[in-house]
């Protein structure tokens, strides 16, 4: 959104799958201390992490996003109709084809200009900018930039 000739975040919105899985258990399912010799308090005492949030088995990255963006839609005061363009930029895809935006419409119910920006930990920051570009050159005059990271897959695939 274009406020007074400058770009404004008018919404945000955040989703976290509910299961949580304790660094203890991971470490106990990979059998870390018979296969690597590490106890399986390694990552609780010398990382701190204690847990992590996981998504239930076949989420797919537009779930995540959609449910965020739901969440910063509402928070704008913005419907999905309204949008202009719908950037997404998460590492992980929903399929290689059509654009994860593309999905992320579809379930919005949105018919904006959809695109898929990645460029690893850098993307959000280049869907940001994308963003900005196309509101300052009045291409847009709302856009949904979104993002999700389904890490559990990673963490299924390591533990099995």
């Amino acid at each position: 959104m274009v406020v007074n000739g400058n770009t404004e975040i008018a919404g945000l919105g955040v989703f976290l799958p509910e299961q949580r899985v304790s660094s203890v258990s991971l470490m106990e399912e990979i059998n870390a201390e018979k296969r690597f010799g590490i106890p399986h308090t390694w990552v609780d005492r010398k990382v701190g992490i204690t847990e992590r949030l996981m998504a239930v088995a076949g989420t797919l990255p537009s779930d995540l996003a959609y449910e965020a963006s739901i969440i910063a839609l509402e928070r704008a005061n913005l419907s999905p109709e309204h949008l202009d363009l719908i950037i997404y930029c998460g590492i992980e895809k929903d399929f290689i084809e059509p654009s994860t935006a593309h999905v992320i419409q579809k379930k919005l119910g949105a018919s904006a200009v959809c695109m898929d920006v990645m460029n690893a930990c850098q993307g959000m920051i280049n869907g940001i900018v994308t963003a900005d570009a196309m509101l300052a050159v009045g291409q847009a005059e709302s856009v949904l930039v979104c993002s999700a990271a389904l890490t559990s897959e990673v963490m299924r695939h390591f533990i099995h």
